[in-house]
């Protein structure tokens, strides 16, 4: 449906292998969305931003168009020249949308999906961003570390019965045909080792790997004891980071809420759990949640808030009531 607004948010959410985008109407309804993922290119690329910005916008008009992105600037040709003259970026940070959700302005945010970050806003306004360091450097805890130690766990498995796991025959179908390999005459263990092999000598984009972690987490749900210990151990990565943070900022036995966003902290409750009584053991006044609607449309909020700081709590109420329908499910 084709829809003219007087006056709309256009928020971003670019991640390591996807790039979200919506538009929200000065309401807080959320009148279109896109979501765009291709293997092979960046979540924060160019080409990626302004696919998810036209499924956004679609055939909407607008007299004023607000963006929300984590920058002070959009890069040429990003926004339709119809509606280049009428647009106002706000630059934001990765932690203000998914605490705009929850209606705060401070506290810790982690974000597990194909990358990890933690970051927090204080009370007396100082700010601190840990990880986000990319595969080789970081992402403790993150959907490509766990499924790294899934390709492992599955070498593992093929050397030596004492190893055994489900994730053996998930993950070597899964890279089989992501490969190309997939056979039809029946393999063992060992010729099937050495396509893996091949597999990891082969340039993978980082979201390939990523996409094991859900096939980890299914594992982990049926009981397999070497996928729980996984997703255990990335909690206890990124875990460790929450403490980092917590100790440079001096805010360990303080009352804030932490909001856990991405697709590793979203959907695995495995992950979730292990790392809440982690939190719990070591500062118990942290409040954890995870977000309630995908963090692009906290981004949308967060400029919305400036617009009409005395209606945002309305607001924000009609965002996740609109957020639950279709596309925006996280």
């Amino acid at each position: 449906m084709t829809m003219h607004l007087k006056r709309a948010v256009l928020a971003f959410d670019p991640g390591g292998s996807k790039c979200d985008a919506a538009v929200v109407s000065e309401d807080g309804t959320v009148v279109g969305y896109g979501h765009v993922q291709r293997p092979g290119l960046s979540g924060r690329s160019f080409e990626t931003a302004r696919a998810a910005s036209a499924q956004a916008i679609g055939r909407h008009t607008f007299d004023e168009l607000h963006v929300a992105a984590f920058t002070a600037t959009l890069p040429a040709g990003l926004i339709d020249p119809d509606h280049a003259q009428r647009v106002r970026v706000w630059p934001l940070t990765q932690t203000q949308g998914p605490l705009a959700l929850v209606g705060e302005t401070n506290g810790v945010v982690v974000v597990a999906g194909t990358g990890a970050l933690v970051s927090a806003q204080t009370r007396q306004g100082r700010k601190l961003a840990l990880d986000g360091l990319g595969p080789m450097l970081g992402d403790f805890g993150s959907g490509y570390s766990i499924g790294l130690q899934a390709l492992r766990a599955t070498a593992r498995a093929a050397m030596h019965p004492g190893h055994q796991t489900s994730l053996k025959e998930r993950v070597f179908t899964a890279c089989e045909l992501l490969a190309g390999q997939a056979q039809p005459v029946a393999l063992n263990d060992r010729d099937r080792l050495q396509h893996l092999v091949t597999f990891s000598l082969t340039p993978q984009d980082r979201s390939t790997v990523a996409f094991l972690a859900k096939i980890v987490n299914e594992e982990a749900r049926k009981g397999d004891a070497e996928a729980v210990r996984l997703l255990q151990d990335a909690a206890a990565a990124i875990g460790q980071t929450v403490w980092d943070l917590l100790d440079q900022l001096q805010i360990a036995g303080e009352e804030y809420v932490l909001v856990g966003t991405g697709s590793v902290a979203m959907k695995s409750d495995v992950f979730w759990d292990h790392l809440c009584g982690l939190i719990r053991e070591r500062a118990p006044r942290l409040a954890p949640t995870r977000c309630p609607a995908a963090p692009v449309l906290g981004n949308a909020l967060c400029v919305l808030r400036e617009l009409y700081p005395e209606t945002v709590d309305t607001i924000r109420q009609t965002l996740l009531a609109t957020a639950t329908k279709g596309d925006m499910a996280q």
